[in-house]
C-alpha cells in the first residue's frame, strides 16, 4: 500500500515507477533502500551504485629554449586535462588558461628561475608541473688587482686584493701562482729577495 526510499534516496515512492539518481559529484558506493508496507508487513530491497572517483587534473610545462643570455626570452607552453582552473608561481604568478604559451620577456638578472603551473580539477584535485629556465652572463669578464704598498722594507710582506665581474675562475701567475677564488685577499708573505715582483 505505500513505499519509502532511504539510503542515497529518501521520501515516499510510488508503488511502481523509476526515477533517476542525478547526475553524481563524488565517488564511491551509493546504496538505494526501498520499503514496501501492507496492512499484513513489509518488505525491503536495495541497490548498490558505484561511482568510480574522476580522474585527477594532469598538467605539462615546457620552456624554450632551456637556458638564455642576459637581456633574452625564453617562451613557456603548458596544457592540461581533467581541470577546471590552472595558477602560475615561482618566477611567475596569476591565474592562466587551462593551456596556451607565454613569453618570459627579456630576463635581465643572470641565475636559475623556476616556473610552477598547479591545476585543480573540479572536485579539488591538483596536480603541478614545473620548467627551469638558466639565464647566463656571457659579458666577457673583468678583473682587478691591487697591492698595498707597492714598495716595502726588505722582509716585510705586502697585501693582494682582486675582484671580478662575469668571472667563474682565476688563476695566478708571475710572483704567485695557481688557482685563486674569484674574489679575495691575500698575503705576499715576507719579501727575502729585493727587486721588482710583478703579480698577475
Amino acid at each position: 500500500t505505500s513505499c519509502l526510499a532511504s539510503g542515497a534516496w529518501s521520501g515516499t515512492q510510488p508503488l511502481n515507477g523509476s526515477t533517476s539518481t542525478g547526475v553524481q559529484d563524488s565517488g564511491g558506493q551509493k546504496t538505494y533502500i526501498l520499503t514496501c508496507s501492507n496492512g499484513a508487513g513489509q518488505s525491503s530491497d536495495a541497490v548498490i551504485l558505484s561511482v568510480e572517483t574522476p580522474p585527477g587534473p594532469a598538467v605539462g610545462l615546457s620552456i624554450s629554449p632551456a637556458t638564455i643570455a642576459v637581456g633574452d626570452s625564453a617562451t613557456l607552453s603548458w596544457s592540461s586535462a581533467n581541470a577546471a582552473s590552472c595558477t602560475a608561481s615561482g618566477a611567475w604568478s596569476g591565474n592562466r588558461s587551462l593551456a596556451g604559451s607565454q613569453t618570459t620577456g627579456p630576463v635581465n638578472t643572470a641565475g636559475a628561475y623556476t616556473y610552477v603551473l598547479t591545476c585543480s580539477s573540479a572536485d579539488g584535485q591538483t596536480s603541478s608541473a614545473s620548467a627551469g629556465l638558466t639565464v647566463v652572463d656571457l659579458s666577457p669578464p673583468g678583473v682587478t688587482l691591487s697591492l698595498t704598498p707597492a714598495s716595502v722594507p726588505f722582509g716585510q710582506a705586502a697585501m693582494l686584493q682582486w675582484s671580478s665581474t662575469n668571472a667563474q675562475t682565476c688563476s695566478a701567475s708571475g710572483a704567485w701562482n695557481g688557482a685563486r677564488a674569484t674574489t679575495g685577499s691575500e698575503s705576499t708573505l715576507a719579501q727575502t729577495q729585493a727587486g721588482i715582483f710583478s703579480f698577475a
